[in-house]
């Protein structure tokens, strides 16, 4: 009990707010339908307004085409153009709201979806972020402050402010770095499940499968006290999901979520992906190619607004009620990023997603796709932007042999496009060693 007065007490500190916006979503979440979509439309209004006064590139956009907020309604905001990555590349300057972006905070992406982008979110975004979190690891059987296993990223971009890792220390929660995925790391996995006994496994759906796989075949039984997985940053195929669920005997709740606008979509007990509907709005466009792809606006960010936001994803539409009577809506499936694990030059398995992280920070990169034709090769196929030299392959190459070792073989191709596959699916890593 007093662990769990301390955890809350200093996530509370490392984000204000967080605890108020989380019981405000576990209320929420069972508002009927007209009343959420109400709730949505309040926000919209709000900030096609705010976009359209203090935005550039909205106000100059909108009013080529003759849109003004006070002509807002459902079927003309459909009507208003998508924001797309290149766009956000090369017009970030006027994407921004100036007066706001003294207190924003800075981020970026790896580039999972094809096109690393680098923007600002408002400073409150990480609260608002972790309560939608911490209410779907609720879903789980999670309890604020139960101890996590997280088989995640380079624990650099976990953050490391001191409250932080104290947070982690005082509810028990450790990380497995999924950049260095070995028979040594999955064991201090496993000791931690036996030990340690945390409610909650959550990873990159890659990476926990490749622990099933060697608690699998290694023989290993686990007595743990999990009372759910939770799976994200790749799509969770129905073969993955069988394999986790063969090994750990607990049901997986599968996430869907990006850096720019957070978390998209959870999985419940029942088995539906409820949109984040509190924060967010979600469209569903076809392509001439007859795919669906997934539109976001993001209900809250006002420093950067990212309205009718072209994601890069692939999905569809529900329009079922779940049996859990939660009124959020429901997202059909997801058919977006897929990476597979790659080898590193002694053979220990690296997580696809971790590596968006070597790309994060690099504007000179419009796309990237990791390729490993055989064991201690990769090849890095690269569309290059303004400013890419000498220099940033160079970077690429350092951060890479840091990762997969010295004698990693390591090629640079350079094409125009990276395509997506004819499914929609954009593939970040793809290898043909490791399966």
């Amino acid at each position: 009990m007093m662990r769990r007065k301390i955890w809350k007490t200093l996530t509370s500190l490392r984000y204000p707010k967080i605890f108020r916006l989380q019981g405000s979503l576990e209320e929420s979440q069972w508002w009927s339908r007209d009343q959420i979509r109400e709730l949505q439309w309040s926000k919209l209004k709000a900030l096609v307004a705010h976009a359209y006064a203090d935005v550039p590139f909205y106000r100059r956009t909108w009013s080529e085409i003759g849109f003004h907020p006070d002509d807002l309604t459902p079927d003309s905001f459909r009507q208003l153009p998508l924001l797309k990555k290149q766009t956000i590349k090369l017009r970030a300057d006027d994407l921004v709201c100036r007066e706001l972006l003294r207190n924003a905070r800075f981020n970026s992406t790896g580039g999972s979806t094809g096109e690393p982008i680098q923007f600002y979110q408002d400073r409150g975004f990480p609260s608002i972020f972790y309560a939608a979190a911490f209410r779907h690891n609720r879903w789980s059987g999670w309890r604020p402050g139960d101890p996590v296993l997280r088989l995640w990223g380079n624990p650099s971009d976990l953050g490391g402010a001191v409250r932080q890792r104290i947070s982690r220390i005082i509810s028990g929660g450790t990380t497995i770095n999924a950049f260095k995925l070995s028979e040594e790391s999955f064991e201090r996995a496993r000791h931690f499940l036996e030990t340690t006994k945390p409610t909650l496994l959550t990873g990159y759906s890659s990476a926990v499968v490749a622990f099933a796989e060697y608690l699998g075949e290694s023989g290993r039984t686990i007595e743990h006290n999990l009372r759910g997985i939770i799976t994200s940053a790749e799509v969770l195929t129905p073969e993955m999901r069988r394999k986790i669920q063969q090994v750990f005997k607990v049901r997986v709740y599968d996430r869907y979520g990006c850096r720019e606008v957070g978390l998209i979509a959870s999985q419940c007990e029942y088995g539906s992906l409820h949109v984040n509907d509190e924060n967010l709005l979600v469209e569903y466009e076809e392509t001439t190619g007859g795919l669906t792809e997934i539109i976001v606006t993001d209900l809250n960010n006002r420093v950067m607004p990212f309205i009718r936001y072209k994601i890069g994803d692939v999905g569809r539409s529900s329009i079922r009620n779940c049996g859990c009577g939660r009124g959020l809506t429901v997202m059909g499936e997801v058919s977006g990023r897929t990476t597979e694990l790659l080898l590193n030059a002694d053979g220990g398995i690296i997580s696809g997603p971790a590596l968006t992280l070597v790309f994060k920070d690099l504007r000179e990169v419009r796309q990237v796709q990791l390729f490993q034709p055989r064991a201690g090769e990769l090849i890095v196929r690269l569309v290059r932007d303004g400013g890419y030299s000498h220099d940033t392959e160079g970077l690429i190459l350092g951060r890479l042999l840091e990762i997969f070792g010295a004698r990693m073989q390591i090629q640079f191709e350079y094409p125009d496009v990276i395509a997506s596959e004819s499914s929609g699916k954009y593939r970040f890593a793809i290898s043909n060693v490791h399966n």
